[in-house]
């Protein structure tokens, strides 16, 4: 039995090294036998996207090779077409612009082109559902429909790309326990928050901080006021009345017209609504996060209660606290929901695209794909499609605020068991925070390790740090 093996084995090796050869040959050799240099004037083309793989796959591959090869499913497509979103067609406030003529005949026409597409999607006789269209941030129909017609979609006139969504994982909140006391030089809260008192002297307020995340505890004693006692408000119930009149929400698509009591939570959060869920609520019933992440940005109360459940008389204090919070709930908790916990990029975008139109001032998002790119030159048409939608947020003024990851430390696994600044390794970076568009946020540790000092005393003196 080990002879039959080792002949089976070293005839696959001898088959291998045969075929290299070939193929060696075939590449230094052109049909008559004259060598590569007789034909340098050759011309290589660049045929990306221009065959139908599915259609190859069915012509040259065996059917046991087919049988294995059809994993097409049912999923939801981003469709973008040609034309430009409303967010690109003006320098000015999106808001306003929308409320214009020109705005007004921008949104006609970006119907009327989404419209077209529809029409030639149904003549082609594939079978859809439209989930959700977009005119702000981008020109885009999500459609749900058997992936194997994607290649069909993009064949289409007026399609500027088609790709399938991509789900986000629930994020996860982390309590960390020492029994060390870990001296911590940065300027933080006992809370753990950094203390931004000497950059700002409004504490936010006159702002609104849009927050994409799980929901929010809008119970939590640390949204029931601001920190100083008179805020200016960027938006009073009436304002967002006005906006909900005026401005053709995403949210609405789906759920019908909302009214402002059903959105307006208090003043300190005025516009609340579940993107992922198609319902004005936010109140998260399977993962805290969002209300985690909310605390941090906005948060205020006279006292708090610890990890252990005591009470603490003392002030809870976020980085803005006088700031108003708008949640837009993107991650699901439905039970009979496939993504339950996660979210999906084309309910993300519709929160993106009202976001624009609410007219926010910063959008923060906990959520992205670990160990992602800063480019999209490599093909990667979902990779374009997001970062024209972050693009054109950077160009509405909205900062967007993404986390840098939530997967382990930057330094996992490296030699010095940390992140140092000497040997910096960002490997676990995620997008969207990688795009230019994007400013991204990474939470800090201070830690103890164990070290010994090199020459000590020296001009070369040193740090080792070991496990």
């Amino acid at each position: 039995m080990k002879k039959s093996w080792k002949r089976i084995l070293c005839g696959g090796l001898s088959l291998l090294m045969v075929s290299s050869l070939a193929l060696e040959g075939a590449l230094r050799l052109n049909g008559k036998g004259e060598s590569a240099s007789a034909t340098a004037d050759a011309k290589i083309e660049d045929v990306t996207g221009k065959f139908n793989t599915s259609a190859l796959r069915e012509q040259y591959f065996n059917d046991e090779v087919k049988t294995a090869e059809k994993t097409y499913e049912t999923r939801t497509v981003m469709v973008t077409l040609d034309g430009a979103p409303i967010a690109d067609r003006t320098k000015g406030n999106v808001a306003e612009y929308l409320n214009s003529k020109d705005g007004k005949e921008a949104v006609a026409a970006i119907a009327s082109e989404q419209a077209a597409f529809l029409r030639q999607l149904t003549k082609t006789g594939v079978s859809y559902e439209v989930v959700r269209s977009y005119n702000t941030v981008v020109n885009a129909v999500a459609v749900k429909m058997n992936t194997r017609y994607v290649s069909t979609v993009k064949g289409l006139k007026g399609v500027d790309s088609a790709v399938i969504t991509t789900a986000y994982a629930e994020p996860k909140t982390y309590l960390t326990y020492s029994t060390e006391v870990v001296e911590n030089k940065t300027e933080v809260y006992e809370t753990g928050i950094y203390d931004s008192e000497k950059y700002t002297a409004s504490y936010g307020q006159g702002s609104v901080v849009a927050i994409l995340d799980t929901g929010l505890d809008y119970t939590h004693s640390a949204f029931q006021n601001f920190m100083s006692s008179s805020v200016e408000l960027a938006w009073s119930k009436n304002d967002v009345a006005d906006k909900l009149n005026k401005e053709d929400l995403v949210a609405e698509s789906r759920s019908g017209a909302l009214e402002v009591s059903e959105v307006y939570v208090s003043e300190k959060v005025p516009y609340a609504y579940d993107y992922a869920d198609d319902d004005p609520d936010v109140y998260p019933s399977y993962s805290n996060h969002g209300t985690h992440v909310a605390g941090i940005i906005g948060g205020y109360d006279g006292s708090y209660t610890d990890k252990d459940g005591n009470l603490i008389n003392k002030t809870f204090k976020g980085v803005v606290p006088d700031a108003q919070l708008a949640i837009f709930k993107v991650f699901t908790d439905d039970l009979d929901d496939p993504d339950l916990g996660g979210a999906v990029s084309e309910d993300i975008v519709a929160a993106l695209d009202d976001c624009v139109k609410l007219n926010v001032d910063v959008i923060n998002m906990s959520l992205g794909t670990s160990c992602g790119f800063t480019s999209t030159d490599d093909g990667d048409d979902e990779g374009e499609m997001l970062n024209s939608v972050y693009e054109s947020i950077k160009e509405a003024g909205i900062s967007l605020v993404c986390a840098a990851s939530n997967d382990y430390s930057a330094g996992y696994g490296g030699v010095y068991g940390t992140n140092l600044a000497t040997n910096p390794d960002s490997g676990t970076i995620g997008s969207p925070s990688t795009y230019p568009a994007a400013l991204s946020v990474a939470s800090i540790n201070g830690q103890k390790a164990d070290y010994m000092i090199a020459n000590k005393g020296g001009d070369n003196e040193s740090y080792v740090f070991y496990e």
